[in-house]
């Protein structure tokens, strides 16, 4: 159980091209990922494999919710190591191209993000619902 009484939560950082846990083994999928594989039809494939339901179909095919615990990230000050900190190079690398963004845009937006220090702040919720087929 995790601290706040729910399931606990276990991160394992993996290809998307082979996910290392047998065919059938998760009720959910995670998201905010594919939009950075270049193999979409691959990843989807792997993902086919390892989940038999997706989140937004729990209620329909008759699962039951379990529990529905927020998840908050709050990182407060600049960290290269945190959550945020972490996602600051992979959208700077991302958006150039995206919306008229140039690289340079890209790299000044992620220079004045790591040069906030203390004053650096994200916040973000995610949210975890937990079935069962029972």
């Amino acid at each position: 159980m995790g601290a706040s009484g729910g399931p606990g939560i276990e991160l394992e950082l993996a290809s998307v091209d082979r996910i290392p846990y047998p065919a059938e083994s998760f009720d959910v999928v995670s998201t905010q990922v594919f939009e950075y594989v270049e193999d979409v039809a691959g990843a989807l494939l792997e993902v086919r494999r390892v989940p038999r339901t997706l989140a937004d179909v729990l209620v329909k095919t008759g699962f039951t919710p379990t529990h529905q615990q927020v998840v908050p990230i709050l990182n407060t000050g600049y960290d290269q190591r945190t959550y945020s900190g972490g996602l600051i190079d992979i959208v700077s690398d991302f958006v150039p191209g995206h919306g008229d963004v140039t690289a340079d845009e890209a790299r000044d937006w992620a220079d004045d993000l790591r040069g906030l220090g203390d004053s650096y702040f994200f916040s973000l919720n995610r949210y975890l619902f937990v079935a069962s087929a029972l």
